[in-house]
């Protein structure tokens, strides 16, 4: 791993060491529009997507065939070490795809979940997905 990646992760580290203590606060808020908003952050779904699909692309580019879509039916030994990571990456997101409530963001979100499965429908089908309300404060 180059020095300028093993700094970007430190860097990366100690801004999640600083921020993790204010969300922390803000989810043990007793007021539920704070609460709401750190467990529901709408300016964050985009950057997720694109994190996830920079990381798909780096699988595809690792996997000898950068202009296919990555599929797991697909992954060859030399591929694993960057494929599990992302297939991690995406299996964390599934529950929490009803909060993507941008049409793009689903679209773009299902592209990537179908690198998991053969039947999208079906995988989703199995899902335990996390409720917009649960994280939406309600409006009295």
């Amino acid at each position: 791993m180059s020095e300028k990646i093993i700094s970007m992760a430190r860097s990366a580290e100690k801004n999640n060491d600083k921020l993790f203590p204010v969300f922390q606060k803000s989810l043990e808020s007793d007021t539920h529009t704070e609460f709401a908003a750190t467990a529901y952050y709408a300016n964050a779904r985009p950057k997720i997507i694109d994190l996830i699909e920079t990381a798909h692309a780096t699988v595809r580019r690792h996997s000898g065939f950068p202009d296919l879509p990555f599929h797991t039916s697909r992954c060859s030994n030399e591929v694993r070490p960057w494929a599990e990571p992302f297939m991690k990456i995406v299996r964390t997101v599934v529950p929490f795809l009803p909060l993507f409530t941008e049409p793009v963001l689903q679209l773009r979100l299902k592209a990537l979940i179908q690198t998991l499965c053969e039947d999208i429908d079906g995988f989703l089908s199995q899902q335990t997905f996390v409720s917009p309300q649960a994280v939406t404060p309600s409006v009295s």
